[in-house]
C-alpha cells in the first residue's frame, strides 16, 4: 500500500515539475494547496504513520526474535511451557522491545538522516517476511 501511495504521489508531483526531497517540502505543498488545514492534516497523518509503524514493528519484530530464540537457542517451541501472555512475562520479548524501542535514539545525538536505512530495512522486510511465513509451523500439527 505504501508503494502505491508513493507511485501516486510521484505521478502527481512529477508532471508539475515539483521535486519533494523532504517532509518539509510536502508540508509546504499541502499548506499552499489546502491552507492551514492541509498542513495540519499532513502533519497529523505523518505522525500517525510513524507512530503506528514504530509500535507495531517493535512488537512484531520482538515476537519474531522471541520465537527464533526459543526454537533455536533454547530448543523448545515458543508455546511449550511459555506464559500465556509473552508480552508481559517473557524476558526475551521484553529485552527485544527495549532494544528495538531505544536504539533509534542515536539519531538525536548524530546528524544522520536515516532515509537510506529506512528504505533498506523495508526492502529486507519484503524479502524476509515470506521466508519467515513459509518456515512457520502449523499450530494444528502435533
Amino acid at each position: 500500500m505504501g508503494a502505491l501511495l508513493q507511485i501516486a504521489a510521484a505521478g502527481t508531483l512529477h508532471p508539475l515539475g515539483v521535486r519533494a526531497e523532504s517532509a518539509g517540502d510536502l508540508l509546504r505543498i499541502f499548506s499552499e494547496t489546502m491552507g492551514a488545514i492541509g498542513g495540519i492534516s499532513f502533519g497529523l497523518g505523518l505522525w500517525a504513520v510513524c507512530f503506528s509503524n514504530f509500535v507495531s514493528g517493535t512488537a512484531g519484530y520482538a515476537l519474531i526474535v522471541r520465537d527464533i530464540w526459543h526454537r533455536f537457542v533454547t530448543r523448545r517451541a515458543a508455546s511449550d511451557g511459555a506464559p500465556e501472555d509473552p508480552a508481559q512475562h517473557d524476558p526475551v520479548y521484553r529485552w527485544c522491545v527495549a532494544v528495538l524501542g531505544l536504539s533509534p535514539l542515536y539519531i538525536l545525538l548524530t546528524k544522520v538522516e536515516p532515509v537510506a536505512l529506512a528504505l533498506t530495512v523495508r526492502s529486507l522486510v519484503v524479502v524476509l517476511i515470506p521466508i519467515l511465513g513459509g518456515g512457520a509451523d502449523d499450530p494444528h500439527e502435533q
